[in-house]
């Protein structure tokens, strides 16, 4: 299980808390250890309010009334609907991670995750009821990955795993979902992979690779390749949408260092962050990118691109950073609009006038045209990219500034831009490390010692300290990681009955 707080590459969502009244709140104790959750567990809404909330387990816990169980190790998906009742909840058994869910119109879920060894997908009823099993023929490392469709009842509908293939001379092999996006009748997943991976019968991605010869012994270098595919909303077709992988003939330095999508309409937007030479294909299209790569300087360049419609690239100046942090880690597309979020060093590749203060800096922006950056002094700490959400009105990020050594959060900083003027307010945030909405409520999931689930109404998004108050026997009071506090000890920020306040 992840250790590390958050994992930008996996992406996935977080958010920090809003100062309102929580429409309820909840919280699951699935693990013993703090030590062994995965405390980026993705959440998901449907489109009446119903929450999907993920993680790690390690020991059984009760919900909606039943025992949930498992098998030494492995991961949950409980439901609630949208006043917080316990609906149920799905055990998936075996060394498993969930890294995206999503929801479709008519409230069917889509899961998608990595494994190891044997796995069981199971549905409302355990491995006693209808379940699935799926094998990696590596027993020690989670390099397959799975996805899976449930009906809004539980009931599982079908899965599919996959496992890259692995030649002689390779040295490793891998195939990981990171996202999944259902639009109209499709199903969208993106993917890293360093061999090739069959999708379908005659479907397969080709991975770039690079031999070496070491005295008459081929070592062959899985490469670091990316891609879109769509499925049918049954999962039993595929087809490629996108690629990027490095071209044939390139610099040793080349690499891709990030890459994310969206659809809207039925339309892909693919947008990543790499160095030296690429090679992006999608259909009969194939567009090389190349960014600088020099003695001791490179670019780390981003490109956004809506599929079919040509390719806009973006560089920044060259740069020595031994350690660049250039991510894409959130991406969604409003009317039209490819809304970025990631983290930089050095300069931004879509505006070189910013400059990352310290080792690197978070920014957001809308086509590349108009970016906000944290100018945030990280003293030992690494910025990140906490959640990223955007409204047809307004686009929200939260930059969490994370202690590796102390494991502790320094800092939360919400970002609320105005979309249209492109007025952009920044507050102190309240730490969390998921969210999931729709029209009507946001959800707000933190981990600590449990994982903490709250609920607001989507309208109405505010931040900063609402008022002073005085600690009463009617408050419910809980830090800023998401723990209820039975007396308070010491003046400061907390959430009193949801709401963040200076507390007295």
């Amino acid at each position: 299980m992840k250790k590390v707080l958050l994992s930008i590459a996996v992406a996935m969502f977080a958010a920090a808390g809003f100062a309102q009244n929580a429409v309820w709140e909840s919280s699951i104790a699935s693990f013993e250890a703090t030590d062994l959750f995965d405390q980026n567990s993705p959440a998901a809404m449907d489109k009446d309010g119903n929450l999907y909330v993920t993680g790690s387990q390690t020991t059984s816990f009760k919900f909606a009334g039943n025992d949930v169980d498992v098998l030494a190790l492995g991961a949950y998906i409980a439901k609630y609907d949208a006043t917080g009742k316990e609906l149920f909840a799905i055990t998936l058994h075996g060394s498993i991670t969930i890294t995206a869910i999503t929801t479709d119109a008519d409230n069917n879920l889509y899961v998608a995750g990595k494994f190891a060894g044997e796995a069981y997908i199971a549905d409302v009823e355990g491995i006693e009821g209808d379940y699935e099993t799926i094998t990696n023929s590596e027993p020690d490392s989670k390099t397959a990955s799975f996805i899976a469709k449930y009906d809004s009842n539980g009931n599982l509908l079908n899965v599919k795993s996959f496992e890259a293939e692995m030649p002689s001379h390779y040295d490793t092999k891998s195939v990981i979902f990171n996202k999944v996006v259902v639009n109209d009748s499709k199903v969208y997943v993106s993917l890293a992979y360093n061999a090739n991976v069959v999708l379908a019968e005659g479907v397969t991605l080709v991975a770039k690779s690079r031999v070496l010869d070491l005295g008459g012994f081929p070592l062959e270098l899985g490469w670091n390749n990316h891609a879109v595919i769509a499925f049918d909303k049954n999962l039993a077709s595929a087809e490629i949408i996108a690629e990027l992988s490095r071209q044939e003939a390139c610099a040793e330095a080349t690499d891709v260092l990030s890459f994310n999508f969206a659809v809207e309409n039925n339309d892909v937007y693919v947008a990543a962050v790499g160095m030296g030479d690429l090679l992006f294909t999608a259909a009969s299209d194939t567009q090389n990118v190349s960014y600088a790569v020099g003695d001791g300087t490179s670019e780390q360049g981003a490109f956004i691109v809506k599929v079919g419609s040509g390719l806009v690239k973006y560089s920044n100046v060259s740069n020595t950073n031994s350690y660049p942090r250039y991510t894409i880690a959130g991406m969604e597309v409003k009317d039209g609009v490819a809304y970025l979020a990631g983290t930089f060093s050095d300069t931004n590749p879509f505006d070189n006038e910013k400059v990352a203060v310290g080792t690197h800096d978070v920014f957001v922006t809308a086509d590349g045209v108009k970016v906000y950056t944290s100018e945030y002094a990280e003293d030992k700490c690494t910025e990140l990219v906490g959640g990223f959400f955007v409204t047809a009105n307004k686009t929200y990020m939260i930059n969490v500034i994370w202690n590796a050594d102390s494991k502790s959060c320094v800092a939360v900083k919400n970002y609320e831009i105005d979309n249209k003027s492109g007025e952009c307010k920044v507050n102190d945030g309240v730490y969390t490390t998921a969210s999931a909405f729709n029209e009507d409520y946001l959800a707000i999931i933190n981990c600590t010692d449990k994982t903490y689930i709250n609920v607001y109404n989507a309208e109405g998004f505010a931040t900063g300290i609402d008022e002073v108050v005085v600690e009463g026997e009617n408050n419910a009071i809980y830090d800023l990681t998401g723990r209820r506090i039975e007396q308070v000890t010491k003046p400061g920020i907390y959430i009193v009955n949801g709401v963040k306040k200076l507390v007295k």
